[in-house]
């Protein structure tokens, strides 16, 4: 699974952040997440649903694009897994941004190697990764302008 155990089950319990802290992490945004592996896709969802964001759901490259070209103008970021069944996700990546070249991804993949640093990405998470990096990434790539 690409989020760690235990940083998620501390989310799912109670997240060992003070209130006001969590309130800096909540957002209102629309977030597309692209992620072929239900578990990570649902779990993900689930956890930025309970911060406040809407979000969008795709197990491919395909969908992820259709639901983009559909919405671009709604979507506030893309959460971007690399190793997608149908295509590569740099290819994706390539594709939102000929869509938005504004378009704020965060790659989220567990492939290792150089070929995930994708030019013009807004940050990039490691799988496993802790519930409060992710909420902390998501939060400050949505604040930057």
């Amino acid at each position: 699974m690409g989020l760690k155990n235990r940083g998620y089950m501390e989310g799912e319990k109670k997240l060992q952040m003070s209130e006001q802290r969590i309130e800096q992490l909540c957002g209102s945004e629309t977030i597309l997440h692209i992620e072929d592996e239900p578990t990570i896709r649902q779990t993900v969802a689930t956890i930025l649903a309970r911060m406040r964001y809407v979000v969008l759901e795709a197990e491919t490259g395909e969908a992820g694009l259709a639901i983009y070209q559909e919405r671009a103008c709604d979507i506030d970021l893309v959460l971007l897994d690399l190793g997608l069944p149908d295509q590569w996700g740099g290819e994706v990546f390539s594709q939102l941004r000929a869509i938005d070249p504004q378009v704020k991804v965060v790659v989220f993949t567990g492939i290792q190697g150089p070929e995930r640093n994708l030019e013009g990405m807004q940050a990039l998470l490691e799988k496993p990764v802790r519930l409060v990096t992710l909420l902390q990434t998501v939060r400050t790539v949505l604040d930057t302008e």
